[in-house]
């Protein structure tokens, strides 16, 4: 890492992450199990005594193992972003490579590898100008796609791209998933957002 780069890093406290990591955890965990309870499916009467169809069962319990998977990665990251202040680093290092200057060939490298690090962790959601144009890209993370490729289970919503003009609720609008090992398009269409 650049030396200009390293000196806006804090220093590593001295106490462990445990009880950071285990904070995280719980309550990932909890919202994962009210979400997986939510998602349940039930079948029959509406009493909600009778299980779902053995097809939708298998698709829930799919869905809960990737979620429980996503637990542990999501609260491994959101320690090291606390314990190390990364998002304060992450500002500073978006100046940093805004300036032409420091474009040489060790900070592009390390900058490959950390982006190439934190798209398969967490994946990619963005928002950016485009001249009178506004570009969000949403992408799933490289985990994620590569356990529905692997498993042929396929994955809904894997990409999803936006483009409208800026300050205009309008957009088109274009998702992608997987189905066995190919990727394909879900929609495509128009998208309005109203804020409140």
């Amino acid at each position: 890492m650049p030396e200009r780069m390293a000196g806006r890093l804090e220093k590593a406290p001295r106490e462990d992450s445990a009880a950071l990591l285990e904070k995280n955890l719980r309550e990932k965990e909890a919202r994962v199990l009210q979400r997986a309870r939510e998602a349940y499916p039930m079948a029959g009467d509406g009493a909600g005594d009778e299980a779902g169809a053995p097809a939708q069962l298998r698709q829930w319990r799919s869905w809960a193992a990737g979620e429980q998977l996503s637990v542990s990665v999501d609260a491994l990251k959101d320690t090291l972003l606390q314990r190390y202040g990364l998002d304060v680093f992450g500002r500073s290092s978006e100046a940093y490579a805004k300036d032409r200057r420091n474009w040489d060939s060790g900070f592009l490298t390390m900058a490959g590898l950390v982006s190439g690090a934190l798209l398969y962790l967490n994946g990619m959601h963005a928002t950016a100008p485009l001249g009178d144009w506004r570009l969000g890209i949403d992408l799933s993370s490289g985990l994620r796609v590569q356990r529905a490729m692997r498993k042929g289970a396929g994955g809904r919503r894997l990409a999803a791209v936006e483009l409208g003009y800026k300050d205009r609720p309008l957009a088109v609008a274009a998702e992608w998933g997987a189905e066995g090992e190919r990727v394909r398009g879900e929609s495509v269409g128009l998208k309005y957002r109203v804020q409140f």
